[in-house]
């Protein structure tokens, strides 16, 4: 699903990332480790294609990406559903409404089929009596998982998570990790990016750490 072959990036004389290899299967649910300012984001935007390598090969779901532009970019990025640690929701609308924003990008208007999508996927994260709340009004687990129903409802079979659970507790922190394993034991890839080192220890997955613009593979005991 994913595979970065000898991949660096530079910037200037600096290197975010230095010929880095790295592979998630389809189907897997894999972490990439690391600090503040390490490379996570610069390896998310690669794959998005918002960022493009200084040299080597970047496939994501069979597509060369660094060599999409225009409508292909934004096929591309129709496959991928994405979430990040500060939701992203628009706050004046309900989480319903924020929910279908996505499948009314996608082209899909039949106001029947964005019901049906929109209640299974609160069916699955356990939202659906959240579904007619305006999104200010939740918490952050909440939102959190109206953000992870609004990355699903278009059925993108690549989910990415930017430290998603950067604001949240422990005990949310754990409610999303369940979610993840969910999502990943349903079929689709799961890519997510965090600091959180207890959360990938605890899980048990593989995992890609990332340090001075170097990758490294290790399997959590």
């Amino acid at each position: 699903m994913i595979q970065f072959s000898n991949v660096t990036k530079s910037f200037g004389e600096h290197f975010a990332l230095d010929n880095i290899r790295l592979r998630v299967g389809r189907g897997e649910l894999c972490f990439l480790c690391g600090p503040s300012g390490s490379g996570k984001s610069t390896i998310i935007n690669m794959i998005l294609g918002t960022e493009k390598p200084t040299e080597g090969n970047i496939l994501v779901n069979n597509r060369n990406v660094p060599r999409l532009q225009g409508n292909a970019l934004a096929e591309h990025l129709r496959h991928i559903g994405m979430v990040f640690q500060d939701y992203r929701l628009v706050d004046r609308l309900s989480a319903y409404d924020n929910i279908a924003l996505v499948l009314r990008i996608c082209g899909i208007s039949n106001v029947k089929e964005i019901d049906r999508r929109i209640q299974a996927v609160a069916q699955l994260l356990g939202i659906r009596s959240l579904l007619g709340a305006n999104v200010h009004r939740l918490s952050g687990g909440e939102k959190q998982r109206v953000a992870i129903a609004r990355a699903l409802v278009h059925h993108p079979p690549l989910l990415i998570a930017d430290e998603p659970t950067g604001n949240l507790d422990p005990r949310q922190t754990q409610d999303i990790f369940r979610i993840f394993t969910k999502i990943q034991e349903m079929g689709t890839t799961v890519f997510v990016a965090t600091h959180d080192l207890d959360m990938v220890h605890q899980s048990g997955r593989a995992a890609y750490v990332i340090s001075g613009g170097v990758v490294r593979y290790v399997v959590s005991p």
